[in-house]
């Protein structure tokens, strides 16, 4: 289990889930400092990972990588005006995306 914070960083959990079983670090995207805004969040579907981050058009970005720790390519518009929004994948591997009481899915 790892935890993604502010805009690309990310750390192993210990298996109590109650700290970090190393320090945190950048996660390595193409061409960019950052992965985005804030609010990252990391999912893993067919054998590729996918990072998503907040942009400044209150959007979620995606970055794509064929390794967890990257590197992630370049982003591109997952959701449009989908602000404080959070990705979810159920027990039968389905993906949903909650946004402010609102479901979509991807």
């Amino acid at each position: 289990m790892y935890c993604v914070l502010g805009p690309g960083w990310i750390a192993p959990l210990t298996k109590d889930m109650r700290a970090f079983a190393e320090r945190p670090r950048f996660l390595r995207i193409e061409g960019r400092l950052y992965a985005g805004g804030g609010a990252c969040q990391i999912f893993s579907k067919e054998g590729k990972y996918y990072l998503l981050a907040a942009n400044d058009w209150d959007g979620v970005i995606e970055h794509v990588a064929d390794k967890l720790y990257g590197p992630y390519g370049n982003a591109r518009i997952a959701f449009a005006q989908a602000r404080h929004a959070t990705f979810f994948q159920m027990a039968d591997g389905s993906p949903h995306f909650v946004q402010c009481g609102r479901e979509r899915v991807p």
